[in-house]
């Protein structure tokens, strides 16, 4: 009973779970405040997404899902379409950071799939540009990290404002704990 108040309180704006509370309090603001960064992807848009880009400049920060109703809750210019389709939107090394958060293993669950996904990214973002992936690695659903081949083509990147390069953050949900990967794309 008591997750189900939860969900409903942060559907409604009512409460903000401890892996967003990161994400909208430390990731998300340290983005926006670096100069260098003119492009910010954020995938997989939700109604509880709806205020994510409110504090960045018109156009610094997009927003991509392939479900056709996510558009009332995207950013002004927001892209319908799939995500390993990231390439037919963007030019080549073009998007500064890419945040893939609560994509994989929610929907984006097959390891073939998100392989493709990581190489579309990769094509996107400019030489040195970061990728942000949040999971919940307790999921069935989560494909094992350690099968993501692609991953490779990035390195470990310690993110400045958290001093590491992947934090676990415990929550009140079933699948237990939501963990951020930071990484970037060889200069």
């Amino acid at each position: 009973m008591r997750t189900r108040l939860l969900i409903w309180a942060w559907l409604l704006g009512l409460y903000t779970p401890p892996d967003r509370a990161v994400l909208l309090k430390t990731i998300l603001p340290w983005y926006r405040d670096r100069s260098e960064i003119r492009t910010v992807l954020f995938v997989g848009v939700r109604i509880y997404t709806r205020r994510y880009g409110r504090d960045y400049e018109p156009g610094r920060f997009r927003t991509l899902d392939m479900a056709p109703s996510s558009r009332w809750f995207g950013s002004r210019d927001h892209i319908v379409d799939r995500v390993e389709n990231v390439n037919a939107h963007f030019a080549p090394g073009s998007v500064d950071v890419v945040v893939l958060n609560g994509v994989i293993g929610w929907g984006l669950d097959d390891p073939e799939a998100v392989n493709r996904t990581l190489v579309a990214i990769h094509g996107a973002l400019r030489p040195g540009g970061h990728l942000v992936v949040g999971v919940n690695e307790g999921m069935p659903s989560t494909p094992d990290l350690d099968s993501l081949t692609e991953l490779e083509r990035y390195s470990p990147l310690t993110f400045p404002p958290l001093g590491t390069d992947r934090l676990t953050v415990e929550t009140p949900f079933s699948h237990g704990s939501h963990t951020f990967l930071f990484f970037s794309k060889a200069a």
